[in-house]
């Protein structure tokens, strides 16, 4: 059945994913061809560093081997599938149980992550590498982690980090998670799983020296989305929705790296002058974190009322199975890697609100939280099961006259 319902999702983002609707995504594959082609990563025709790396290096990948870019919705949707195994691998693990695998379909199915796997955006491939570092972490007090195993943790937290930077705190509290609970080898995983996060963003950041003239560790979008968060026309919910006009009046004719830099201290300038405003402002955008949905504002037509209510019913119930969830502590302990999960969801609402907030920016986090809504229902179900059969055995037997 789950074999069926990804092939279905994959089927569905291939049929539903093309034409590019949303900006952002053209902007990938834009960069995506240009590094086929041999250009370098540029956009709109001049370097940039703009995008992180990571998601348009994948897709160049495809593309290089002759996909088609019709096709590239379909690399989104295989990361969802894996995200999804690995979650029901991980529910297997919390609970001990078969009934914890419910979680792969939980997250493959989740409203937001099916619809995101149709649209060539990065979080299909944060959702992806986050989880697997949390069913890593899962693992980290069992024992000693070999040394493959560090690797790939460090490459998972470079991927992180390099396709949706917002993902970079979670990262960090993961990989510092796995270290503090290893025996015995800490100073083997840190330096492995160091080396391998460290090397592809210093090789990204010493490629950005070369050709913008400035190391640039990650993007050049931090300043812009600072800004976005921060200015007089920014509202908790606004997201990108604001008036950036005479921020962008006073950037024009500024390199892209001079640009970020301008935008970055005129956000900072805005905080400062006005300290109330920006922590009235910052508390809203604590609140907006946690909203089932926010409206695309790049999308070129509207979302239907029916979807938007079935993406606020699934967040409702994701909810409802997490409350479930810690009620049951009694049957069933909550795992250090529960509270870990747990912990990220929160904690990254004043992480996050510090730029601005947006439901897809969380949706990797919502993937993890699911993973506790399954736990919940392979807690309840046996128990159910079980009154049930006690039920039928309570129920005396009619004596024939």
């Amino acid at each position: 059945m789950f074999a069926a319902a990804s092939l279905l999702v994959i089927a569905y983002a291939v049929h539903s994913g093309t034409p590019l609707r949303y900006s952002d995504e053209k902007e990938y594959v834009e960069i995506a061809r240009g590094i086929v082609a041999g250009d370098g990563y540029r956009l709109y025709g001049a370097d940039s560093a703009y995008r992180p790396p990571a998601w348009p290096l994948l897709l160049a990948a495809f593309l290089a081997v002759g996909v088609p870019e019709s096709l590239l919705p379909a690399v989104s949707a295989a990361l969802l599938v894996i995200a999804a195994v690995s979650a029901g691998v991980l529910g297997v693990r919390i609970t001990r149980c078969a009934l914890g695998a419910i979680a792969a379909p939980f997250v493959l199915l989740y409203p937001i992550n099916a619809y995101t796997a149709t649209t060539l955006y990065p979080q299909a491939l944060a959702t992806a590498a986050l989880v697997l570092l949390v069913l890593y972490a899962s693992r980290a007090g069992d024992g000693h982690l070999s040394t493959r195993s560090a690797l790939a943790i460090g490459a998972l937290l470079a991927v992180s980090v390099l396709s949706v930077p917002t993902m970079g705190f979670s990262a960090a509290v993961i990989g510092l998670w796995i270290l503090v609970r290893q025996h015995g080898n800490r100073f083997r995983y840190a330096v492995a799983a160091g080396l391998t996060a460290f090397a592809p963003i210093a090789a990204w950041t010493v490629y950005n020296a070369h050709r913008l003239g400035s190391p640039v560790v990650v993007s050049t979008s931090g300043g812009r989305n600072l800004l976005i968060g921060n200015n007089p026309s920014a509202t908790g919910s606004s997201g990108v929705a604001v008036d950036l006009g005479p921020y962008e009046a006073g950037a024009r004719g500024l390199n892209e790296v001079d640009q970020d830099r301008y935008m970055q201290q005129s956000a900072i300038d805005w905080i400062t002058a006005n300290p109330g405003r920006a922590a009235s402002l910052y508390v809203e955008k604590t609140l907006n974190y946690f909203a089932p949905y926010n409206p695309p504002a790049t999308a070129e037509q509207a979302e239907s009322p029916a979807r938007i209510a079935l993406l606020v019913l699934a967040f409702a119930v994701m909810l409802v199975g997490v409350a479930l969830r810690l009620g049951l502590h009694r049957r069933l302990s909550i795992r250090p890697v529960e509270w870990l999960i747990m912990g990220l969801f929160v904690a990254n609402a004043p992480v996050m609100a510090v730029f601005f907030t947006r439901t897809r920016f969380r949706q990797p986090l919502d993937a993890l939280l699911l993973i506790e809504t399954a736990v919940a229902v392979a807690v309840v179900v046996p128990l159910l099961l079980a009154r049930r059969r006690s039920a039928r055995t309570a129920t005396p037997t009619p004596i024939p006259e």
